[in-house]
């Protein structure tokens, strides 16, 4: 009797918690600005794909419950629904791309993922990473590592991410006074007159004087675990540097900043070292996020290699890396054109608003995202990481959504109240949206990549500029041609 009861206490707990047999690990792939519906069984790996049963709801429910914090770093937001036949779990996701691992509520591990993709398609983060010069890079979580292999993280983050956290402690390292101990031609500080005597002047060596005297510098143990991890970091990326020319540049970027430390040998730091610099009395974040990194090298989690490792969660604002790209194409006309590039994300286009009186009052700024200024011409671009592109192409105004309509509105007063800020004839107000590659390539061979308007502004000219852009790094060329085009007066 005692044997049928576990015997059917085992069958009622397997209808709860995954069977050993499907115990895999679940990534659940988001394209950003959307929703999706995922079934507690799928998420859960359960024996029976559909039920609605009260079991189902109380997991749906405890799995939101314990990764709503990991969900909130990618901005998804997560609610459980029945549909009648089954309990699901309804995610809508933001404008944030990246992966974080998420918790079984059965088994309290992380062996469940959530990666969230760019709704307008890339071939990776790496190769957009890269045509903009590395302006914006992904962060690092703190969390555990995913499930799966690095091929659902982009190859060359983890890299990129080193790389720039070593590169911002280098500009950040302090000087210090340290005690020294060499052998010099002369005395200097405190000579160590009886090794001198003994070790030196007996040997008929007298220009050999031992002293210990007091130097500024830097530290040197600390510069010397720098050059250990810049050496792995190079000894990797050189292994798949023929791979593209992503993984070159980054290669570059790391010989470059190994030559700012080879003047020290490498030493791979020790636990004690890691620790220590970490509670330093004075570490910042910037010490604590590099040396984070060291141990990602050390560790070898997720490194640019050939080697299935798996990899480490990460974030990254789509809006920010929007205005980057826009900022790319701007740049490559400032540089081929001439004349002066502002950009928001270097607190370069600021303008203050003055209220009267100075306490009342909503807005404190104009912050335009990128200006370019040449002699009688000045060119504002706004980015706006939006599918109106899209919506514009394929439907009528009349026929479009109310908030469609009310967003572009919105978005068309604000581009105009930056064309009040420039005081040269010719002022170009641009809004640059996001468009499929596809969709783009079809709009380049129709001539439609972008739409004029004439603004009444007395004796200046105002032009209103709708301009898509796609998200390829090779078609940067031709899009900033296009931009080109459209600033020309017809």
């Amino acid at each position: 009797m005692p044997a049928t009861r576990r015997s059917r206490s085992r069958r009622q707990w397997y209808g709860v918690l995954p069977a050993p047999a499907q115990r895999l690990s679940t990534v659940v792939r988001l394209v950003d600005s959307t929703t999706r519906e995922c079934s507690v069984a799928q998420l859960l790996r359960m024996p029976h794909e559909r039920g609605a049963g009260p079991q189902h709801a109380r997991l749906a429910h405890q799995f939101v419950q314990a990764n709503r914090e990991a969900l909130d770093l990618l901005e998804i937001r997560a609610e459980p629904q029945y549909t009648g036949e089954a309990v699901t779990v309804l995610f809508t996701s933001g404008a944030t791309v990246g992966a974080v691992p998420l918790v079984c509520p059965c088994t309290k591990h992380y062996d469940r993922g959530v990666v969230v993709e760019p709704r307008f398609g890339w071939s990776g983060v790496g190769p957009p990473l890269a045509a903009t010069g590395w302006r914006v890079a992904p962060t690092i979580l703190r969390m555990p590592l995913l499930p799966k292999s690095d091929r659902d993280v982009p190859p060359w983050v983890i890299a990129t991410a080193v790389l720039a956290r070593v590169e911002a402690l280098l500009r950040t390292l302090t000087r210090r006074f340290d005690l020294v101990e060499d052998i010099l031609p002369a005395p200097r500080g405190r000579p160590l007159w009886t090794r001198y005597a003994v070790d030196h002047l007996a040997r008929g060596r007298p220009d050999r004087v031992p002293c210990r005297y007091v130097e500024l510098g830097t530290d040197h143990d600390l510069l010397g675990a720098l050059h250990y991890v810049l050496a792995r970091q190079q000894a990797s990326l050189e292994a798949v540097a023929k791979a593209g020319s992503v993984a070159a540049q980054v290669l570059r970027w790391c010989v470059e900043l190994r030559r700012k430390v080879e003047h020290v040998p490498a030493r791979c730091p020790t636990a004690r070292q890691l620790t220590g610099w970490l509670h330093a009395p004075m570490s910042s974040t910037v010490v604590a996020d590099a040396v984070e990194a060291m141990e990602w090298t050390i560790e070898e989690r997720g490194m640019a290699g050939l080697s299935e490792l798996r990899g480490l969660p990460w974030r990254m604002s789509m809006d920010q890396f929007w205005e980057t790209w826009v900022e790319t194409v701007a740049a490559r006309l400032a540089h081929t054109f001439g004349g002066r590039l502002l950009v928001a994300r270097r607190q370069q286009t600021t303008v203050p608003l003055s209220w009267d009186p100075p306490y009342v009052g909503s807005q404190r700024s104009l912050k335009p995202d990128v200006v370019w200024q040449r002699e009688n011409e000045t060119v504002i671009l706004d980015a706006k990481y939006k599918q109106h592109w899209t919506e514009l192409s394929g439907t009528r105004w009349h026929n479009l959504d109310d908030i469609v309509r009310e967003h572009h509105r919105a978005d068309i007063l604000q581009v105009l109240a930056y064309g009040n800020l420039p005081d040269t004839p010719s002022v170009s107000l641009v809004l640059a949206y996001p468009c499929p590659t596809d969709l783009w390539k079809t709009l380049v061979d129709q001539g439609r990549t972008w739409h004029a308007a004439s603004v009444p502004a007395g004796r200046r000219r105002v032009r209103l500029v709708l301009y898509a852009l796609p998200l390829e790094p090779s078609r940067l060329g031709r899009a900033a041609d296009e931009l080109m085009a459209s600033l020309q007066p017809r």
